[in-house]
Order: C-alpha cells, then structure tokens, then sequence
C-alpha cells in the first residue's frame, strides 16, 4: 500500500512538471516531445526572428510604395492635345508665307497709270489723234496723204517715242505698236516743223468700267500682274498686263 501511494506521488509531480514547463514557454519557443516521451522546447534564435521581422517589415514597405506609385500615375493628367506645340514649325516657313492683305497700293497706282497711257496710246495706234485737215502734205516715196497734228503735248515723232517708251518696252512696242513709227509707211512723220499723221482713223483705246478698279497679284520687287475691265462692244471683259521693272520705271511688257 505505501509503495502505491508513492507511485502515485511520483506520478503527480512529474505531471504538475510538464505543466509548468508548459505555462512557462515564452513567445519564439516552440514546445514538442521527445522520443522518450518528456516535453521540449524549441526556441527561435535572434538572427532568425530578425530575419523575419525584415521580411514582414519589406513586403509593407513594398506594398506602400506600389500603392503609392499607382495613386501617382492615376493624378498625371493625359496630355492634351490643344496645348501640344506645333511641331516642326521653322522660320522660314513663317518668312516664305505672304501675309494676308498685304499692302499693293503702290503697284495699283502704278497699274492705273499705265493702264491710261495703254489706253492714249492705243488710240494713237489706231491713227485718233486730232488733225488740221486743212494742213495736208503727201509723201513722194509712198503717196500716203498726212495731216498736221494739233492740240496734243507731242509735236515730233520723238514726243511719241518718248511718251511710249516711258510705259511700254520695246518688246511690247514692237509686237503690237511698231506700225506708230517703225515701218516704211508709218502713222506719224516729222514734215514741216511739225508732227503729222495718216489721214485716216480707226477705233482704238480701252473704255475702261471703273479706272479705279484694279487687280493685282504676283507682286515682286521687279514685276507683277495687273488686271482691269473694260467695255467691249457692250460686254465686259477684263485686260491683263505684265509689268516688270524697266530702268527703274514700271513697263507694260505683254498683255492679254
């Protein structure tokens, strides 16, 4: 009977033991049993629960910063493409572009004025000045019959030449106006101290809408292209001439 009851002494004891090997783990042990069935424990060293708590503390740290990054990528604004610049945009192709509305009144004036000496001198073409039918010679070589001009501002044939060549060029003399002093029967001859033209008229000049209309485009330093209307026969129809700088004068060099 005694050896019972120390039996169960010793049972009791080693059990009050493992409990209070139990209750007195700390956090980082790990309890188990070994093989002979007595309780164990297994505790974590230092380097490994730092190890640990690094490994936590970077994945909230990485976390943060993706969530970061991406509340940063959603507040960019898109580009907008108003504001963009222009691309590609060089002086030059801002210096070579002709500004809209540039001023051409001074080769309008210009226009004008040869579009009324065109006009004078296409009636002196067309054999209009006025004439002395009293005052008549005729001419030996040809037998044309010539009459004194009177009331105008020429009284030679170098008035005449004068007068055209300071708003035609010779090449346009020559191609449509030779015939006022430069064929073997011209319309007008130095005789008698005076200027004398071929008795005979025809219809000449340009009866122009509006003289103070005039269109002009192409404008350079030395050239640039005029147009006017004029009556013809009862239509209108427009005249375009070619000026070019000439001797420092502004020419009517072809017209159409």
């Amino acid at each position: 009977m005694r050896k019972e009851c120390n039996t169960i002494w010793i049972a009791a004891m080693l059990t009050a033991a493992v409990l209070t090997g139990f209750s007195g783990c700390t956090e980082g042990e790990i309890p188990s049993l070994s093989s002979s069935g007595t309780a164990e424990t297994t505790t974590a060293s230092p380097e490994e629960s730092a190890a640990e708590s690094s490994t936590e503390e970077t994945a909230e740290t990485s976390a943060a910063e993706t969530e970061a990054a991406t509340e940063t990528a959603e507040t960019i604004p898109a580009p907008d493409e108003t504001t963009e610049p222009a691309a590609e945009t060089t002086s030059a192709e801002t210096t070579t572009v002709p500004e809209a509305g540039a001023d051409t009144s001074e080769y309008a004036a210009a226009a004008k004025t040869l579009f009324g000496a065109l006009n004078y001198i296409d009636q002196i073409g067309s054999g209009n000045l006025p004439k002395d039918e009293t005052d008549t010679i005729q001419t030996t070589k040809s037998g044309v019959t010539y009459e004194r001009v009177t009331k105008t501002q020429f009284s030679s044939t170098a008035d005449l030449k004068a007068y055209m060549t300071a708003s035609l060029t010779q090449k346009m003399i020559d191609s449509r106006y030779a015939a006022i002093l430069g064929t073997d029967k011209p319309l007008y001859i130095d005789a008698n101290g005076g200027l004398y033209g071929r008795q005979y008229a025809t219809s000449g000049g340009f009866t122009w809408i509006d003289p103070e209309q005039v269109t002009i485009s192409n404008a350079t330093d030395s050239s640039f292209t005029a147009s006017m209307q004029y009556d013809n026969f009862g239509a209108a129809d427009t005249l375009t001439v070619q000026i070019v700088l000439d001797n420092g004068l502004w020419k009517i060099d072809s017209m159409q």
